[in-house]
């Protein structure tokens, strides 16, 4: 059971007893690049170290897992009266159901597989860390479709902008 004990503004301290062991949980979240990131710092008694990395730690993903599982919903953000607005995105497309060219498949989740993991090379050069595919083609083809795949694979939300409205 977590007990939150300390806010102030950018961090959070939170208790949690499990198996009548005490341990503390800091939140602190801090602006990069005009993103907010967040971070999690798990404080416990050197002698409670191996019970943590053995059981608590179990605990803790299997309780994570769990809550991804359950309460994670992507978020379909549109323009509505000058303010962002999200809905829920249940888009039912993912990878596994996409009717594309395997080797293509591949190649797309290759592709987002090394954009993810080079946020850090982009910002040691000082470029911004964005990733864009051109998509086109008549109705039906599938464009929605691969964008709800990518997004779920990425568990990235998506945002809706009708350029004639801009």
């Amino acid at each position: 059971m977590l007990m939150h004990l300390v806010w102030s503004p950018g961090q959070e301290v939170m208790t949690d007893n499990y198996e009548g062991i005490t341990v503390w949980w800091t939140h602190t979240v801090t602006r990069v690049h005009g993103r907010d990131c967040g971070k999690f710092s798990l404080k416990i008694y050197k002698r409670q170290k191996a019970w943590a990395m053995a059981s608590y730690m179990d605990h803790v993903c299997s309780k994570a897992a769990d809550y991804r599982v359950n309460n994670h919903h992507l978020c379909l953000y549109g323009v509505s009266d000058g303010r962002w607005r999200c809905r829920t995105f249940g888009h039912p497309a993912t990878f596994d159901t996409l009717a594309i060219d395997p080797s293509l498949k591949a190649r797309i989740i290759a592709d987002l597989k090394a954009f993810v993991e080079c946020e850090e090379f982009f910002q040691k050069v000082g470029r911004p860390w964005k990733r864009g595919y051109l998509l086109h083609g008549p109705p039906g083809t599938g464009k929605t479709s691969l964008i709800a795949a990518m997004a779920k694979y990425l568990e990235y939300d998506i945002y809706d902008l009708q350029l004639n409205e801009v």
